[in-house]
């Protein structure tokens, strides 16, 4: 598959939706001889989520040189990240472009450390040796850009992430990787038919698994958007404070304060006049006629 604009045959926003949350892991590096195999742990929540379905990572590979073409052609490496979904179907590849120089990057130290490890412990096939890597998470390493996806020929999900988001490495390191692995001609890549891209690249995803997907205009398309309507809940705060907040309970109140201060001051200035506290009730009786 050449990955590349101008062999994009539309967008795909919600037909390929991918979120994740890579947890910290450790790191076991294996030498293939044609590729090498990276270990990562797993744990209760699933790192990925991919058209709503829950992926952890199965194993990540380090390929020299790369299996897509970029623009037409194969770059120096690139790295593949291979999630096994948790309920059973199709895998799902994530795939990035390993280049020499340009700016230095997190990646860049993982990638190189990888190589460098495999390198000096295990440079013969077949060989594995435990990668020290600090904070190792994958979350260092995929962008938060847009992607390109497409199924091959036998129903795999692939993300590809474009040459502009490659992982920047040293000549040197591109060079010591390329004399350790080698894809054989015998391994046979099928591709895909259609190329999509996702332009507004993977949604948030917290460390508890929920998704937060920002749905914005993306023009014509036949994908939708399902939206659900949700009714305002009913206020049950009867404390103190919300009750005093009512502007009727507030008109109530400063209406019972105000009666009782004119009748105060209507009882002090009847004892001030006539020296007595009670107040003469003037009574009313009818006249009987005789």
């Amino acid at each position: 598959m050449n990955i590349s604009p101008d062999s994009i045959s539309g967008e795909c926003n919600l037909k390929c939706d991918y979120s994740f949350n890579y947890p910290i892991s450790n790191c076991s590096a294996t030498n293939k001889n044609t590729f090498i195999s990276l270990t990562y742990d797993t744990t209760s929540v699933p790192a990925v989520k991919f058209n709503n379905s829950n992926y952890n990572v199965s194993q990540i590979l380090i390929v020299a040189p790369s299996i897509h073409k970029f623009n037409g052609s194969n770059v120096g490496a690139e790295l593949i990240i291979t999630h096994t979904p948790i309920t059973g179907g199709n895998s799902l590849n994530v795939c990035i472009p390993i280049i020499d120089g340009g700016s230095s990057t997190k990646a860049t130290a993982i990638v190189e450390s990888i190589i460098s490890g495999i390198s000096t412990q295990a440079p013969a096939s077949g060989e594995t040796t435990n990668i020290v890597l600090n904070d190792f998470t994958l979350n260092s390493i995929v962008p938060n850009t847009a992607f390109y996806s497409y199924i091959d020929s036998k129903k795999d999900n692939f993300i590809v992430y474009g040459i502009k988001d490659a992982i920047n490495i040293s000549q040197s390191s591109l060079k010591t990787l390329q004399s350790i692995v080698n894809i054989s001609k015998d391994i046979i890549f099928k591709s895909g038919s259609s190329l999509f891209i996702n332009p507004a690249g993977p949604s948030q995803q917290t460390g508890d698994g929920q998704i937060y997907i920002d749905c914005q205009p993306t023009g014509n398309s036949e994908e939708i958007t399902e939206i659900t309507n949700v009714k305002p809940g009913v206020n049950m705060d009867f404390t103190f404070a919300s009750i005093m907040k009512n502007p009727i309970v507030v008109f109530i109140i400063s209406s019972i304060f105000t009666i009782i201060i004119i009748y105060a001051l209507y009882y002090l200035i009847t004892y001030l006049s006539t020296g007595e506290y009670s107040v003469k009730i003037p009574k009313f009786s009818k006249n009987k006629s005789s």
